[in-house]
């Protein structure tokens, strides 16, 4: 009986672990996306001068204009969205890769095509 006890016991244990292992990296992803969130929000320029700006609440000038909207889907995700007339084939969608070091954020795209952008400040 004691050793039905002690099985019951370790499950215990074990079952535990795993929830608060879970929990661990369940926050760890919502923390790490939340930031990614607000480091994003802010002008930043592309090697070719060009100016990206990613504002509060989804909304992204390129340019300093056009019709954009970005959201961070997931850890190190980002989906643009351009919207575009009819004629020019409906709106474009892309979710590539994104990450923020200093004053560098990076992008990778779903061809691999790397963008380097600088903060402006």
């Amino acid at each position: 009986m004691s050793k039905l006890f002690s099985k019951i016991r370790l499950a215990k244990i074990f079952i535990t672990v795993l929830a608060l292992v879970g929990a661990l990296v369940f926050n760890a992803y919502f923390v790490e996306a939340e930031s990614l969130e607000k480091a994003i929000v802010g002008k930043w320029q592309d090697k070719n001068g060009g100016v990206w700006e990613y504002l509060e609440g989804g909304t992204l000038l390129i340019g300093g204009g056009g019709d954009a909207n970005y959201k961070i889907i997931s850890n190190g995700r980002l989906m643009i969205k351009i919207k575009a007339p009819a004629y020019l084939g409906g709106d474009m969608v892309e979710v590539m890769e994104v990450s923020i070091s200093n004053d560098e954020l990076k992008t990778i795209d779903s061809r691999k095509h790397v963008d380097i952008f600088k903060r402006v400040k």
